[in-house]
């Protein structure tokens, strides 16, 4: 799945102007909702609420549309009609990346030579089985953990993957559980850490 030929990336960068062009016109359609509203106040900071979300749900249309894109190209492949036989098509998976969770569909192949099972793009992809998380997001957390701790470098991860949208849908954060943090600095080898030590003042004032 390492080879993309110049014909498939034409097909691609069709697919994807479409899905640019779709969510183009969602996003003015909204925006012409809002101005529309008898609602003034919140007009200012809805365009922007507005505009935060489109630009997520856009890249996250888009790699869904690539990754599912190059998984039907390699499945319809001479390569692959030699190699592999089609287990299962159309297999769900979900994992939270910076931008919001990203479903995407791809085939379950069985080797021709040892019956060995393969998601092949999630192995081109470097994405390990029953990860919920990227490693872009699995990076942030880490670093943030060195500055705070693995508790709050959770929440403050959960916010920035949900940004201006958690202003009025407090349910749109969802933080990373501590233990995950612990679980990836121990698989990563990350070297131990003392966590910052804080001043505590001599006089408490109430």
């Amino acid at each position: 799945m390492n080879m993309i030929p110049q014909n498939f990336i034409n097909v691609l960068k069709n697919e994807i102007k479409n899905v640019i062009n779709d969510k183009v016109d969602v996003f003015i359609d909204t925006i012409a909702d809002v101005f529309n509203s008898n609602n003034s106040l919140d007009k200012y900071t809805n365009v922007f609420i507005t505009a935060d979300r489109t630009t997520k749900e856009l890249i996250l249309s888009i790699i869904k549309t690539l990754l599912e894109n190059i998984d039907n190209h390699f499945k319809c492949s001479e390569v692959r009609i030699k190699n592999y036989v089609v287990n299962k098509s159309n297999v769900p998976r979900t994992i939270t990346t910076i931008f919001g969770d990203l479903t995407f569909y791809r085939t379950y192949y069985q080797s021709r030579f040892d019956n060995s099972l393969h998601f092949l793009l999630d192995e081109s992809l470097g994405l390990e089985k029953y990860d919920k998380y990227d490693h872009l997001v699995k990076s942030l957390a880490i670093d943030n953990a060195f500055n705070t701790n693995q508790k709050k470098a959770g929440e403050i991860i959960g916010k920035q993957i949900s940004f201006l949208t958690q202003l009025f849908d407090k349910n749109a954060i969802k933080n990373i559980p501590r233990q995950s943090i612990n679980n990836w600095i121990n698989e990563w080898n990350v070297p131990d850490f003392e966590y910052p030590e804080r001043d505590t003042p001599n006089t408490l004032f109430i």
